[in-house]
């Protein structure tokens, strides 16, 4: 018999439902972009696959392409050789640093183009764009005035189920493709006609949301502007976030420092 998997709190904000993984049974439905990729365990990344990752990386410390060229850089991400994640014969497992591990899945799925947000197209139903520090309560406000069936659309929360690990400690080799994932459902609102849609982005910059505003044509664009002090308490309490704390009080300090106000945004300090 196997050993019972330990428990961890569901991935939804502010619920404490242990569960083995993911979400409980009151939260699935907000895991809207689930019916446009499948689950993690349908795309391959089960326990299997990440206790075969730790082996690896056990065996391979150091990245296999920078010791081509005789450089010895710790490697941190496994990759597929033949892309394919269902794959995991140890002969198609290799070590890589980011650097190389990056490149690599960009080549593998059509290079730039695949990342950048030229196909997307406006909205097809009402979008409400959420922007702010990390703390600031972006999630938490969507889930006080979501409705029953809308689409929320979240990258902490599509790289946490595309890595299959807790939601915040999924690591940067994840990151490519979760923006490839959110970009495709981004893409995906052009044909909806009923419901309606929130994207949860930090977008600190005039520049950055005047970009979103030209493309997705959202219906409201809120700017969480809670203070530096307020996010970076709200961090340290989390207790999904707490051993990470430091990381995000940097991400919070940064984006105050590039905050731009701009009077079309609805400005909400969010105390709730």
């Amino acid at each position: 018999m196997s050993p019972m998997r330990p428990l961890r709190p569901c991935l939804h904000p502010s619920c404490t439902e242990l569960v083995v993984s993911g979400y409980c049974d009151k939260h699935q439905p907000i895991r809207t972009y689930d019916k446009y990729r499948g689950t993690s365990t349908e795309r391959g990344y089960d326990a299997r696959h990440r206790a075969i990752r730790e082996i690896v990386r056990r065996e391979e410390p150091l990245c296999r392409e920078c010791l081509k060229t005789g450089k010895l850089t710790p490697s941190n991400e496994m990759d597929h050789i033949d892309g394919n994640v269902r794959n995991i014969e140890r002969i198609n497992l290799q070590m890589l640093c980011k650097r190389h591990h990056s490149r690599k899945t960009i080549r593998e799925q059509g290079g730039y183009n695949r990342f950048n947000i030229k196909n997307i197209k406006p909205s097809g139903i009402p979008l409400i764009m959420i922007c702010g520090a990390p703390g600031s309560g972006k999630t938490a406000f969507v889930d006080k005035y979501k409705n029953p069936g809308d689409i929320i659309i979240d990258l902490d929360y599509i790289k946490a189920e595309i890595s299959g690990e807790p939601l915040y400690h999924s690591s940067n080799e994840w990151i490519l493709r979760a923006l490839a994932q959110r970009n495709e459902i981004l893409k995906s609102l052009y044909n909806k006609t009923e419901g309606q849609a929130w994207f949860i982005v930090s977008a600190p910059t005039r520049k950055e949301r005047a970009l979103w505003r030209d493309i997705l044509q959202p219906k409201r664009v809120i700017i969480m502007q809670t203070d530096e002090y307020t996010c970076i308490r709200r961090i340290q309490e989390d207790n999904r976030r707490k051993d990470i704390s430091n990381t995000f009080a940097e991400a919070i300090k940064k984006w105050w420092k590039l905050y731009q106000f701009d009077e079309r945004d609805e400005i909400i300090r969010w105390m709730g």
